[in-house]
C-alpha cells in the first residue's frame, strides 16, 4: 500500500457564492499545482450557489467555514488548520494565477536561492479582469 506524499504547501481559498469567480480562478489554480506537493483548499463560507460543488468537481478539497457564514478572514484560519502543507498560499477567489507564481511562491519560501524568506505578499496585475472602482484601486498601489 502507497500512501500519498504529504504537500509542500496547501492553498486555501475562501469562497461565499463565488461561482462566477471560481470558474476563472480555480482551473488555473488547480493545473500550477503540480503532482502532489500543493493541496488546494476551498473553505466553502456558507454559500447558496454551485461553487462548492464545481471546486470538489475539479479536485479541490471543498471544507464547510461551519455553520455561519464567517467572513473570509476566519475562513481563511478555518482552511489554516485543516491544511497538511508547512507552507500556507491564500489565494482569494477572485485571484487568478499565474502558471509559475506557486513554483515561485513555494521556491522562494522553501529555502530555495540565497536568502531565506518567512512570508511574501504578492503583487497585483496591471489590468485586472474585474473593473470595478475597488478593483482597480487596489491594483494600482499593489502593482
Amino acid at each position: 500500500m502507497t500512501t500519498a506524499p504529504q504537500p509542500i504547501a496547501s492553498v486555501v481559498m475562501p469562497v461565499h457564492d463565488g461561482l462566477h469567480y471560481l470558474r476563472r480562478s480555480l482551473p488555473p489554480l488547480l493545473e500550477s499545482l503540480g503532482d502532489g506537493e500543493l493541496e488546494c483548499i476551498v473553505v466553502d463560507d456558507g454559500s447558496t450557489d454551485d461553487g462548492p460543488r464545481y471546486a470538489r468537481s475539479l479536485g479541490a478539497r471543498v471544507i464547510p467555514s461551519g455553520g455561519t457564514r464567517l467572513g473570509p478572514a476566519r475562513a481563511r484560519n478555518v482552511g489554516a488548520r485543516e491544511a497538511l502543507g508547512a507552507i500556507l498560499v491564500f489565494v482569494d477567489a477572485d485571484v487568478v494565477v499565474h502558471g509559475d507564481t506557486l513554483r515561485s511562491l513555494v521556491g522562494a519560501l522553501s529555502g530555495e536561492g540565497t536568502c531565506s524568506r518567512v512570508a511574501v505578499y504578492g503583487s497585483y496585475d496591471d489590468s485586472p479582469p474585474e473593473l470595478g472602482f475597488s478593483s482597480r484601486y487596489m491594483n494600482l498601489p499593489h502593482h
